[in-house]
């Protein structure tokens, strides 16, 4: 066997053109039939079974019942055996049994020297039963007055526990993500109201957008360069934490639920790192600061792309440190470019554009080199990128909001 490659079956030429040949495909000389006679109630115990006149009639070889066989327990499940208790199937039946579970449950076997006998045999057995109501609802079946299928077990016959995530997981279990949009929806009205009354804005009014304004805008070199140094920024955080998680899984066999907490983690630094890129901001400018972020972020981006799973948590730990510094340098540099007039448009315009291309487009880049190659090529590409931001900065012009 091999993981990642097509296996030939050994048998399946012999399937698929029907020369396989099974256990009812063999006859030899003298061999007998047997079949079972199963219930014909749904739930209940077997009262008597009389076999007389079918052990005497000719043809017959044996008849036998649940006193007459072993009452030993085996499994349903055809899986193969296991000493381990936490792996055994469930031994949930026996070979003949008086104690009816399901319609057509098997209570007695007839062996005769053909077909014809063993009919004749079984339509003659007579069989009385004490009929029970049916358990076909879960919740009845856990009553405390509810009959037990299965004696001593409660009507639990087994259980199995997992571990299905950390909080966030546990929420969603309980809610659906309709529930989880309007929750986010009902708390960012509550923040615009909040902002709204008691936040503090500057002393000047923007520009009405009009078409002119766009035009006026869109005509500045400045403004694509910033476009693209916001989707590369972008990318750096929102557009490969988007895929993120799925090539910890997929390709570094990560389990599940250590991705999403190893990814959460990661992010918690990015709390403190905000503000340090700010204070290196306003130290030594937003320009020299994008050209440093840019540098490291794409070099551990492309750390993320190609490391091993041994080493793979140190530049996803890395990584956001270093890209979450890209927005105070960013609204920065926006600051400087635009003035007290233009500069609501001048966002408005920047700042959606960066997250449709960094947000959407290039994790839908990575999906597609995913599914064409491997996911860590993509993320490696996408450092590669965000590494040439290093380059686009350094023809960002700042501190003229009127020129190009």
């Amino acid at each position: 066997m091999a993981i990642g490659k097509n296996v030939k079956r050994v048998d399946a030429v012999a399937k698929v053109t029907g020369r396989a040949r099974y256990t009812d495909d063999f006859f030899m000389p003298g061999m007998l039939v047997a079949k079972y006679l199963r219930s014909t109630i749904a739930h209940g115990r077997v009262t008597k079974i009389d076999t007389g006149e079918a052990k005497r009639m000719p043809g017959v070889e044996a008849v036998f019942t649940h006193a007459d066989v072993p009452q030993t327990k085996f499994a349903t499940a055809g899986h193969p055996y296991s000493l381990d208790p936490e792996h055994k199937d469930v031994e949930d039946r026996q070979l003949l049994t008086g104690n009816v579970r399901y319609w057509g449950d098997e209570i007695a076997i007839v062996v005769a020297e053909n077909d014809i006998a063993l009919q004749e045999a079984l339509a003659v057995i007579d069989v009385e039963y004490e009929a029970y109501e049916p358990l076909i609802d879960p919740h009845a079946s856990l009553a405390e007055d509810a009959r037990e299928i299965h004696a001593g077990s409660k009507n639990i016959i087994g259980e199995s526990h997992y571990n299905v995530g950390g909080n966030i997981e546990a929420v969603l279990l309980l809610f659906s993500w309709r529930i989880a949009f309007v929750f986010l929806g009902i708390v960012g009205l509550i923040l615009g109201v909040v902002f709204g009354r008691f936040g503090r804005g500057g002393n000047f009014y923007g520009q009405a957008p009009s078409l002119s304004s766009f035009r006026a805008i869109i005509s500045r070199p400045v403004f694509w360069i910033l476009v693209i140094l916001f989707s590369l920024g972008i990318s750096s955080t929102l557009g490969l934490y988007t895929m993120l998680p799925l090539y910890l899984v997929t390709e570094h066999t990560l389990d599940r639920n250590w991705a999403n907490t190893l990814v959460a983690l990661s992010r918690i630094a990015g709390l403190v790192m905000a503000f340090v890129g700010g204070w290196f901001t306003d130290r030594i400018g937003p320009k020299q600061v994008l050209m440093v972020v840019f540098c490291l972020t794409g070099l551990m981006t492309f750390c993320i792309g190609f490391a091993s799973k041994d080493w793979i948590a140190i530049p996803v730990f890395i990584q956001p440190m270093l890209a979450v510094c890209f927005f105070p340098a960013g609204l920065a540099a926006l600051s400087l470019v635009s003035t007290d007039r233009d500069r609501n448009i001048f966002v408005s315009l920047t700042v959606p554009m960066g997250f449709l291309l960094g947000g959407g487009a290039v994790p839908t880049l990575i999906g597609f080199i995913g599914d064409i190659s491997t996911f860590g090529l993509g993320i490696m590409l996408i450092g590669t990128l965000i590494f040439s931001g290093t380059i686009v900065t350094a023809f960002l012009k700042l501190g003229d909001p009127t020129g190009t």
